[in-house]
């Protein structure tokens, strides 16, 4: 499947695991990707409804397919939350190995490694992830971004004050807008 290996690549990118002999194998980033894109499409609604499989390791339609159903949100966004899957797998595996031993006058120390992982989950994929998500998120709702509200806006009818006294007849209306009364026609 297409993919697959387009998806792959991209993650392999974005986790740095681009040696010759690398941590991970396509088959174990295809799997994270699956598992991705299951959480992915239950955390945001798509255009298209994407159907996960994750035994068989499949989604459909495919995203990655030009000129016909690409979808780059989801491509990305799925690629983003299999780095923030990995890069949480990685910093439990750096806790673990985040110890600290003195004998005599010699010492080891490897909690620097874990403080790194663990402050670079703050700032990682799974924060690109999350404003990915809500970039996305806001851009379909149909209000532009930083759309407001400018001026103050109330209904004074019924006020005792008389901001607001409707013409019953088709006529004028009368506002009060601060200290200025206001006349709009029918």
């Amino acid at each position: 499947m297409l993919w697959q290996s387009e998806m792959t690549t991209l993650l392999r990118v974005l986790i740095d695991d681009l040696s010759a002999n690398p941590n991970y194998t396509d088959g174990r980033l295809v799997q994270t990707l699956a598992v991705a894109a299951q959480i992915v499409v239950t955390d945001i609604n798509f255009k298209t409804n994407y159907a996960v499989d994750i035994q068989a390791l499949t989604i459909t339609p495919d995203p990655t397919v030009r000129n016909v159903s690409r979808d780059e949100d989801f491509v990305n966004l799925v690629c983003f939350k299999a780095a923030c899957i990995i890069e949480r797998s990685e910093a439990r595996t750096s806790v673990r190995q985040g110890i600290a031993i003195r004998d005599g006058s010699s010492s080891i120390d490897l909690r620097g490694s874990m403080d790194g992982r663990l402050k670079l989950i703050e700032k990682g994929w799974c924060a690109v992830y999350d404003e990915a998500k809500l970039d996305y998120q806001v851009g379909r709702t149909g209000v532009a971004a930083g759309a407001a509200i400018i001026a103050p806006f109330r209904i004074f009818a019924g006020y005792s004050d008389h901001a607001y006294y409707p013409n019953n007849q088709g006529g004028q209306n009368l506002f009060r807008w601060g200290d200025k009364w206001l006349i709009s026609m029918q």
